[in-house]
Protein backbone atom coordinates (compact mmCIF):
# COMPACT_ATOMS: atom_id res chain seq x y z
CA UNK A 1 0.00 0.00 0.00
CA UNK A 2 2.98 2.12 0.95
CA UNK A 3 4.30 1.71 -2.37
CA UNK A 4 1.12 2.55 -4.34
CA UNK A 5 0.86 5.69 -2.73
CA UNK A 6 4.48 6.98 -3.86
CA UNK A 7 3.18 5.65 -7.25
CA UNK A 8 -0.44 7.08 -7.59
CA UNK A 9 1.62 10.19 -5.95
CA UNK A 10 4.02 10.40 -9.13
CA UNK A 11 1.62 9.38 -11.87
CA UNK A 12 -0.36 12.71 -10.80
CA UNK A 13 2.59 15.05 -11.13
CA UNK A 14 3.85 13.30 -14.48
CA UNK A 15 -0.11 14.08 -15.73
CA UNK A 16 -0.66 17.58 -14.35
CA UNK A 17 3.06 18.76 -13.92
CA UNK A 18 5.01 16.75 -17.19
CA UNK A 19 6.35 17.61 -20.49
CA UNK A 20 6.54 15.60 -23.60
CA UNK A 21 9.99 14.36 -24.03
CA UNK A 22 11.53 13.51 -26.42
CA UNK A 23 14.02 10.61 -26.54
CA UNK A 24 16.82 10.21 -29.00
CA UNK A 25 18.63 7.01 -29.70
CA UNK A 26 22.46 7.02 -31.88
CA UNK A 27 22.00 10.76 -31.73
CA UNK A 28 23.51 12.87 -34.25
CA UNK A 29 24.25 9.61 -36.41
CA UNK A 30 23.00 8.86 -39.93
CA UNK A 31 20.31 5.98 -37.48
CA UNK A 32 19.44 8.55 -35.08
CA UNK A 33 15.56 8.24 -34.24
CA UNK A 34 13.65 9.44 -31.92
CA UNK A 35 10.30 8.95 -30.12
CA UNK A 36 8.19 10.86 -27.89
CA UNK A 37 6.67 9.55 -23.95
CA UNK A 38 5.67 11.99 -21.05
CA UNK A 39 8.27 12.52 -17.90
CA UNK A 40 9.06 14.93 -15.53
CA UNK A 41 12.68 16.77 -15.68
CA UNK A 42 13.79 18.04 -12.57
CA UNK A 43 16.64 18.27 -10.52
CA UNK A 44 18.58 18.18 -6.85
CA UNK A 45 17.63 20.99 -4.75
CA UNK A 46 19.73 24.15 -4.39
CA UNK A 47 22.13 22.18 -7.33
CA UNK A 48 20.15 23.32 -10.72
CA UNK A 49 23.49 21.85 -12.66
CA UNK A 50 22.34 18.39 -11.47
CA UNK A 51 19.29 17.17 -13.62
CA UNK A 52 17.34 14.46 -14.27
CA UNK A 53 14.24 13.18 -16.21
CA UNK A 54 11.77 10.72 -14.42
CA UNK A 55 9.42 8.57 -16.15
CA UNK A 56 6.45 6.42 -15.08
CA UNK A 57 7.92 3.52 -16.57
CA UNK A 58 11.15 2.37 -18.96
CA UNK A 59 10.82 4.16 -22.30
CA UNK A 60 14.02 1.55 -23.09
CA UNK A 61 16.41 4.12 -22.18
CA UNK A 62 20.13 3.19 -21.97
CA UNK A 63 23.08 5.32 -21.19
CA UNK A 64 24.21 7.42 -24.13
CA UNK A 65 20.74 8.35 -25.26
CA UNK A 66 19.38 11.98 -25.81
CA UNK A 67 17.10 13.48 -24.06
CA UNK A 68 14.88 16.97 -24.79
CA UNK A 69 11.86 19.09 -23.28
CA UNK A 70 9.74 19.35 -26.92
CA UNK A 71 9.79 22.69 -27.91
CA UNK A 72 13.00 23.14 -25.85
CA UNK A 73 16.97 23.66 -27.30
CA UNK A 74 18.81 22.33 -25.22
CA UNK A 75 19.72 18.67 -24.93
CA UNK A 76 20.80 16.16 -22.48
CA UNK A 77 23.09 12.84 -22.97
CA UNK A 78 22.14 10.21 -20.18
CA UNK A 79 24.82 9.00 -17.62
CA UNK A 80 23.23 7.02 -15.39
CA UNK A 81 19.70 5.43 -15.22
CA UNK A 82 17.86 3.11 -12.53
CA UNK A 83 14.39 2.12 -11.17
CA UNK A 84 13.10 2.76 -8.12
CA UNK A 85 11.36 0.78 -6.09
CA UNK A 86 8.69 0.56 -2.99
CA UNK A 87 7.77 -1.71 -0.95
CA UNK A 88 7.75 -3.98 -4.30
CA UNK A 89 6.00 -1.71 -6.04
CA UNK A 90 7.47 -0.02 -9.24
CA UNK A 91 7.53 3.95 -8.95
CA UNK A 92 9.38 5.51 -11.59
CA UNK A 93 12.57 5.24 -13.97
CA UNK A 94 14.86 7.59 -13.93
CA UNK A 95 17.23 9.20 -15.97
CA UNK A 96 19.86 11.36 -14.92
CA UNK A 97 21.75 13.39 -17.61
CA UNK A 98 24.43 15.86 -18.52
CA UNK A 99 23.70 18.67 -20.79
CA UNK A 100 25.69 18.10 -24.22
CA UNK A 101 26.43 21.97 -24.18
CA UNK A 102 28.23 22.21 -20.83
CA UNK A 103 31.89 21.85 -20.98
CA UNK A 104 33.20 18.02 -20.61
CA UNK A 105 34.95 18.76 -17.53
CA UNK A 106 32.59 20.54 -14.70
CA UNK A 107 34.60 21.67 -11.30
CA UNK A 108 32.87 19.37 -8.76
CA UNK A 109 32.16 20.60 -5.00
CA UNK A 110 34.08 18.60 -1.84
CA UNK A 111 30.97 17.24 -0.76
CA UNK A 112 29.78 13.64 -2.40
CA UNK A 113 25.83 13.00 -2.28
CA UNK A 114 24.79 9.67 -3.56
CA UNK A 115 21.14 9.52 -4.03
CA UNK A 116 19.26 6.58 -3.87
CA UNK A 117 15.05 6.85 -4.04
CA UNK A 118 13.03 8.78 -6.40
CA UNK A 119 12.79 12.48 -6.13
CA UNK A 120 9.76 15.22 -6.77
CA UNK A 121 10.24 18.82 -6.33
CA UNK A 122 13.86 18.66 -5.66
CA UNK A 123 15.99 16.96 -3.16
CA UNK A 124 16.89 17.95 0.38
CA UNK A 125 20.43 16.16 1.02
CA UNK A 126 22.17 15.54 4.32
CA UNK A 127 18.48 14.71 5.56
CA UNK A 128 17.26 11.19 6.77
CA UNK A 129 13.77 12.41 6.00
CA UNK A 130 14.05 14.16 2.65
CA UNK A 131 12.72 11.51 0.23
CA UNK A 132 9.67 10.74 1.89
CA UNK A 133 9.13 14.78 2.76
CA UNK A 134 9.38 15.24 -1.34
CA UNK A 135 6.87 12.41 -2.02
CA UNK A 136 4.70 13.71 0.74
CA UNK A 137 4.67 17.35 -1.22
CA UNK A 138 3.91 15.52 -4.49
CA UNK A 139 1.14 14.07 -2.61
CA UNK A 140 -0.24 17.33 -1.56
CA UNK A 141 0.41 18.73 -4.80
CA UNK A 142 -1.16 16.44 -6.91
CA UNK A 143 -4.67 16.62 -4.32
CA UNK A 144 -4.68 19.74 -4.80
CA UNK A 145 -4.63 19.91 -8.79
CA UNK A 146 -7.41 17.09 -8.88
CA UNK A 147 -9.51 19.29 -6.42
CA UNK A 148 -9.33 22.02 -8.24
CA UNK A 149 -10.23 20.76 -11.37
CA UNK A 150 -13.39 19.02 -10.12
CA UNK A 151 -14.65 22.35 -8.27
CA UNK A 152 -13.82 24.12 -11.66
CA UNK A 153 -15.66 21.69 -13.46
CA UNK A 154 -18.94 21.53 -11.30
CA UNK A 155 -22.17 23.32 -10.80
CA UNK A 156 -21.03 25.48 -8.02
CA UNK A 157 -21.53 29.50 -9.39
CA UNK A 158 -18.43 31.39 -10.24
CA UNK A 159 -18.27 33.05 -6.31
CA UNK A 160 -17.84 29.59 -4.83
CA UNK A 161 -15.81 28.04 -7.35
CA UNK A 162 -13.65 31.21 -6.46
CA UNK A 163 -13.66 30.80 -3.08
CA UNK A 164 -12.94 26.74 -3.51
CA UNK A 165 -9.92 27.80 -5.30
CA UNK A 166 -8.66 30.00 -2.88
CA UNK A 167 -9.11 27.96 0.03
CA UNK A 168 -6.93 24.86 -1.81
CA UNK A 169 -4.39 28.02 -3.12
CA UNK A 170 -3.89 28.53 1.19
CA UNK A 171 -3.50 24.85 1.31
CA UNK A 172 -0.51 24.77 -0.67
CA UNK A 173 0.88 27.44 0.97
CA UNK A 174 0.41 25.84 4.20
CA UNK A 175 2.10 22.61 3.15
CA UNK A 176 4.95 24.60 2.48
CA UNK A 177 4.96 25.34 6.49
CA UNK A 178 6.86 23.77 9.69
CA UNK A 179 4.25 21.55 11.28
CA UNK A 180 2.53 22.95 14.14
CA UNK A 181 -1.05 22.43 16.31
CA UNK A 182 -2.11 26.03 14.68
CA UNK A 183 -0.78 24.59 11.18
CA UNK A 184 -2.95 22.00 11.31
CA UNK A 185 -6.05 23.50 12.96
CA UNK A 186 -5.90 25.67 10.12
CA UNK A 187 -5.71 23.01 7.79
CA UNK A 188 -8.46 21.22 9.34
CA UNK A 189 -10.65 24.04 8.93
CA UNK A 190 -10.06 24.89 5.39
CA UNK A 191 -10.66 21.40 4.20
CA UNK A 192 -13.70 20.67 6.77
CA UNK A 193 -15.04 24.10 4.59
CA UNK A 194 -14.15 22.48 1.26
CA UNK A 195 -16.16 19.40 2.26
CA UNK A 196 -19.02 21.87 3.01
CA UNK A 197 -19.19 22.78 -0.41
CA UNK A 198 -18.80 19.95 -1.68
CA UNK A 199 -21.86 18.92 -0.25
CA UNK A 200 -23.34 20.93 -2.83
CA UNK A 201 -21.78 19.52 -6.12
CA UNK A 202 -24.16 15.80 -6.14
CA UNK A 203 -22.10 13.51 -7.75
CA UNK A 204 -18.96 15.29 -7.97
CA UNK A 205 -19.21 15.35 -4.18
CA UNK A 206 -18.37 11.81 -3.60
CA UNK A 207 -15.22 11.93 -5.33
CA UNK A 208 -14.35 15.23 -3.79
CA UNK A 209 -14.81 13.77 -0.14
CA UNK A 210 -12.16 11.14 -0.65
CA UNK A 211 -9.71 13.11 -2.39
CA UNK A 212 -10.40 15.89 0.62
CA UNK A 213 -9.57 13.11 3.01
CA UNK A 214 -6.46 11.61 1.33
CA UNK A 215 -5.24 15.42 1.36
CA UNK A 216 -5.84 15.22 4.74
CA UNK A 217 -3.60 12.34 5.65
CA UNK A 218 -0.72 13.87 3.61
CA UNK A 219 -0.56 16.68 6.05
CA UNK A 220 -1.18 14.87 9.21
CA UNK A 221 1.50 12.09 8.50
Amino acid sequence: MFGEEFRYAFEEMVQNMGDDIICYKNYGTPQQTNFEVRGLKNNHKGRPRDVMFQFSKDPGLVEGDVLQQKGAREVWRITHVKDDIISGVYVNFEAEVESMSAPTARPRSVSHVEVHGHVYGGLQVNSPNATQTNVVQAGISASLVELKELFNRSSLGELEKEEATLALSRLGELSTKPKSPELLKKVSEKIDYLKDIATDIGAMGTIAFPLLEKLHQFFIQ
